[in-house]
């Protein structure tokens, strides 16, 4: 769209603090080993699992539980479902946030390979302040965040050490997690007190 650009005001991804809105589940047990989650759709031209579960079955010691919405994948899902590679049903939201927040040690995400759609999912993810394995193919907004999360490594494809530096990962990050107010200071852009300040901006441009 033609829009002079002095009209045009930017909002970004909202960062909270979910952990202070989730209650665990009272029968939370911790898993054997490091366990991974990801939680969401694939796609097999936008987000194809692929080549990421050729990396994640070879990891040694590491589960990977994937709750996936869609059927659009199953046959690569199948074919690297184990003890190890899970797949199940995708679950509400209340769920998701629980899994993400309390029961998993890192979390997984699986960035897309079109610069029109940029998901939610990885602001949610660093507001757990969990670790965070991010599979690229794009260099894009989501790349970047994790470049700057301590407790995050982003990961290509073509990377002929992407095994080696998995399993590093895991074994050196599992189960960290970061204090939220940590999360506001990296990513100040992000939190509602910038987004207000828009909104105020806008509504009341004299003040």
């Amino acid at each position: 769209f033609n829009i002079p650009s002095n009209k045009i005001d930017c909002f970004k991804y909202v960062l909270e603090d979910i952990r202070n809105k989730i209650t665990p589940q009272c029968n939370l047990s911790k898993k054997e080993g490091i366990s991974i989650i990801y939680a969401g759709a694939f796609y097999k031209k936008i987000r194809n699992p692929e080549s990421m579960l050729k990396i994640t079955s070879c990891i040694k010691g590491v589960s990977v539980d994937m709750y996936v919405t869609g059927y659009e994948c199953n046959d690569i899902l199948n074919q690297y479902k184990s003890n190890s590679i899970r797949v199940h049903e995708g679950v509400n939201v209340t769920r998701y946030k629980q899994m993400i927040c309390y029961e998993y040690d890192i979390l997984l995400n699986v960035g897309n390979a079109c610069d029109n759609q940029v998901p939610s999912k990885m602001l949610e993810y660093i507001s757990t302040g969990r670790p965070i394995l991010n599979f690229y193919q794009r260099k894009d907004s989501q790349y970047e965040m994790i470049e700057k999360y301590p407790i995050g490594i982003n990961i290509s494809y073509e990377d002929p050490n992407a095994i080696y530096k998995v399993q590093e990962f895991c074994e050196k990050m599992a189960g960290k997690q970061l204090p939220y107010k940590e999360l506001e200071d990296l990513f100040p852009d992000n939190t509602l007190s910038k987004q207000v300040k828009i909104f105020e901006k806008i509504l009341f441009p004299f003040c």
